[in-house]
């Protein structure tokens, strides 16, 4: 059977990436060009985030974003990027997930591992500075980038 979309087109079927749905701008489900820009400027930010993470922990970004569970530290710090996205950009879990390639359960599976951390001293020290790096981070300027700033 075939998927029809709302317009009654056929609807393209969501790119897998391991066991996880990414976000594909070049479907044609998501020509808003609105929509676009909003899930670029997101995944701008979620790249952001883990290469904060990265420089922090020493794992690559690469495996932080990859889909795939790598090692134990990778997974880790993925959870400290889904949480620092969801905590210091204030965004829902549906976005940290769909930033990250995940579903929002996974992103809440991430915030709750972190949340439950922070009971240690040092890791709760470390996170806050993290917290300070992601907030003190550059605004989102939007599609025309530093040109809207004449």
């Amino acid at each position: 059977m075939t998927r029809m979309s709302t317009v009654g087109h056929p609807a393209p079927a969501p790119r897998a990436a391991g066991r996880h749905t990414v976000f594909d701008p070049a479907t044609p489900a998501t020509q808003d060009p609105a929509r676009i820009d909003a899930a670029r400027l997101d995944a701008a930010m979620a790249g952001f985030v883990t290469y904060v993470v990265s420089v922090a922990t020493g794992v690559e970004a690469g495996k932080i974003f990859a889909t795939t569970r790598h090692s134990a530290a990778a997974a880790r710090a993925r959870h400290v990027a889904m949480y620092l996205a969801h905590i210091g950009l204030a965004w829902p879990l549906s976005r940290v997930g769909a930033a990250f390639g995940r579903d929002r359960t996974t992103a809440s599976h991430a915030v709750q591992r972190v949340e439950d951390l922070r009971d240690r001293p040092g890791f709760d020290a470390a996170l806050e500075v993290l917290e300070a790096c992601v907030r003190a981070g550059p605004p989102p300027l939007g599609a025309r980038g530093l040109a809207e700033c004449d």
